[in-house]
């Protein structure tokens, strides 16, 4: 805050923007006070406040201006002096200033005034600024005072002292005069003579001091504060009288538990001292240092946990850049960090999989989701096959980018192989066994008719009940080897995938199972069904074994079967709903197994249907099981693939 002795003239009073150095402001007082030689107590507290402080002469031109207030409005000094008010405010707010002016005149207490305008590059500005009218012989003008808190800066601007800016000539007039409006000021000061006493406080000071400036004027300050003695604060003071040169430091006062912003600067009757309380600044600032390391902690946390990861972790930008990789990614490649920098993620990837690889990332990019298989090629030329699961990830710059982990595949794809090559081998195994069984039951199965045939008659009931058992296990026998031909050859000899209609399915099996349905005077029923994508024949078995399984489990009551569908996501979900005897739960697994079929020896049932089922639910990628109890009936469920976006 610039203050000299002036003849009823006006003085305004603002903080530097934000962004202005403190450290450069200081430093500038420093050369100011060098160039110039020792300044009034007025003088130097006008320089060292941080608040924007002008004087204006009767006819409203700027005689005098401070550095904080030139900085704010992007001119120097030179330029603002003897231009009139308009050259940084509105008419409007002209007109209130002169208002507010001759209240004063008129001994009306004085109020706030908003004012308006254009700093010097054309950026609007704002501020709040208190007027103090001050007079004596020479003539009249106003002092004016605006706090940092109280200024709007749109698009601030610092302003750099230039080497023609020169101090206007202080203009006579009681330094008691202007402390009225020094104490209005957010920040505190004071000054102290040559014997280190008090000659002047500002109502903040007093306020952080705890003394009345009546009380505390003539006394020594370290006979006040004797808690400073030894303080970083009385050896700066101490430097800067013996030195006479300007300092700038931050201490901490005990009695309030405060921090505050100090600079002294030496004057021609001794020191004067400008602190401002920046407690609250420390403490934000302390937050931002304890966020930073709790951030970077963390960050060292999570990279820790992604490169303890086997898989290749990776993001990648909708450039197509890496943006982050782990270990993992230059252990499996064996590429180094630049390497992979400049390859990008299609670099390492074969020839052949590049394209579907690429196709993959843009269409992860549109769904959220995605799924590859490809195979890389690593710095020491093997191929590797790797599995990429992959989803979008917002940054918090808003930045959409792909987040993945990639697992090397290539023992699950050995196991695939082995385990292929295991069912081939036992498939051709239970075709070769039923095949090879065929010929020798149907030579038991010929001799037994021959026995009945040529020696019925000769054999009494029980030779006759002993034939009968041998015939029907023979026969059995026969249901069994057809099963197992037919359970071995679901994988090999299925048909490829098409979209089915169920309804026509179940019309088809119905006809298959009309003399079956006619002896048991079975009553099927059906809900609207939807088309699948499946092998028709082998959904049409799917079904003539589970409606044949109802009637064969209806009990003495003729049989109801209700046949319904819902969809699930991208799958239907079809139950077969019988009246029947019902299941034990405990056997609701071992039903669909081979050979478990739960009927007793003397019962029809090769054990081989529901097995069958399964195999042919699994085959179209989904899964079967039944809720029973016993005497309740029981429904059998299963999902099939709908047929695209079919949503019948």
């Amino acid at each position: 805050m610039c203050v000299f002795k002036w003849s009823r003239q006006v003085i305004g009073y603002h903080e530097p923007p934000p962004g202005s150095s403190d450290g450069d402001f200081f430093a500038d007082t420093v050369d100011r006070v060098a160039r110039q030689g020792s300044r009034t107590l007025a003088e130097n507290l006008a320089e060292m406040v941080s608040d924007g402080v002008y004087q204006l002469s009767s006819d409203l031109r700027f005689v005098a201006v401070n550095e904080a207030f030139a900085a704010m409005t992007g001119y120097s000094r030179n330029e603002l002096l003897e231009e009139h008010l308009s050259v940084l405010f509105s008419d409007e707010s002209t007109e209130r200033l002169e208002d507010e002016i001759a209240q004063q005149r008129e001994l009306l207490p004085p109020t706030p005034i908003e004012l308006s305008g254009h700093a010097a590059q054309g950026e609007p500005i704002e501020c709040l600024v208190r007027v103090s009218v001050l007079s004596s012989d020479t003539g009249q003008g106003s002092l004016g005072v605006v706090r940092s808190d109280d200024v709007t800066y749109p698009s601030p601007h610092e302003s750099t002292p230039r080497a023609d800016d020169v101090l206007p000539s202080p203009l006579e007039e009681e330094e008691s005069e202007l402390r009225h409006v020094l104490d209005r000021v957010s920040d505190g000061f004071f000054g102290l003579d040559d014997e280190w006493r008090f000659t002047y406080l500002n109502d903040r000071a007093a306020e952080v001091l705890g003394f009345s400036p009546e009380n505390a004027t003539g006394e020594v300050l370290w006979d006040l504060f004797p808690e400073a003695v030894g303080s970083p604060f009385r050896r700066n003071c101490l430097r800067a009288m013996r030195e006479q040169e300007s300092a700038s430091f931050e201490a901490f006062f005990p009695p309030l538990n405060s921090w505050f912003e100090v600079s002294v600067s030496p004057s021609v009757t001794g020191l004067s001292v400008y602190f401002r309380d920046v407690t609250e600044r420390r403490e934000r600032q302390q937050a931002v240092r304890d966020r930073e390391r709790e951030l970077e902690a963390h960050k060292d946390y999570v990279n820790d946990v992604l490169n303890a990861i086997d898989d290749l972790f990776y993001v990648i930008d909708r450039a197509g850049r890496f943006r982050r990789w782990n270990e993992s990614v230059r252990s499996v490649t064996g590429y180094s960090d630049e390497e992979l920098e400049e390859m990008g993620p299609l670099g390492f990837i074969v020839e052949a999989d590049r394209e579907r690889v690429a196709g993959s990332i843009g269409e992860t990019f549109k769904t959220g989701n995605g799924r590859v298989e490809a195979s890389i090629r690593t710095k020491g030329g093997e191929t590797v096959p790797i599995e990429f699961v992959a989803s979008v990830i917002e940054t918090p710059a808003d930045e959409r980018m792909i987040a993945g982990i990639g697992r090397d595949i290539s023992e699950r794809n050995q196991r695939q192989r082995r385990l292929e090559e295991s069912n081939e081998r036992l498939e051709q195994f239970a075709y070769a066994a039923s095949h090879d069984l065929q010929e020798p039951l149907r030579m038991v199965s010929s001799y037994l008719q021959l026995i009945e045939e040529r020696y019925g008659d000769a054999l009494d009931d029980d030779g006759q009940e002993f034939l009968d058992f041998a015939v029907d296990g023979a026969d059995r026998m026969c249901e069994m080897i057809d099963g197992l031909l037919a359970y071995s050859r679901i994988e090999s000899e299925g048909d490829s995938f098409e979209p089915v209609e169920l309804e026509a399915v179940i019309e088809d099996v119905q006809d298959a199972l009309q003399m079956m349905c006619d002896e048991h005077r079975a009553e099927i029923t059906t809900d609207s069904l939807p088309h699948v994508e499946g092998d028709r024949g082998q959904l049409r078995q799917l079904f003539q074994n589970l409606l044949d399984n109802a009637m064969a489990n209806s009990g003495d009551a003729p049989p109801e079967i209700h046949v319904s569908a819902e969809r699930v996501g991208e799958r239907w979900l079809v139950s077969v709903r019988d009246e029947g005897i019902g299941i034990d739960p405990a056997d609701a697994d071992r039903i669909f197994e081979v050979f478990q079929s739960l009927d007793g020896p003397d019962e029809n049932g090769s054990g081989i249907g529901l097995a069958l089922c399964k195999r042919i639910v699994e085959r179209h990628g989904g899964s079967i099981w039944v809720d029973s109890q016993v005497g309740d009936g029981a429904t059998f469920s299963f999902t099939l693939p709908a047929v695209g976006d079919d949503g019948e």
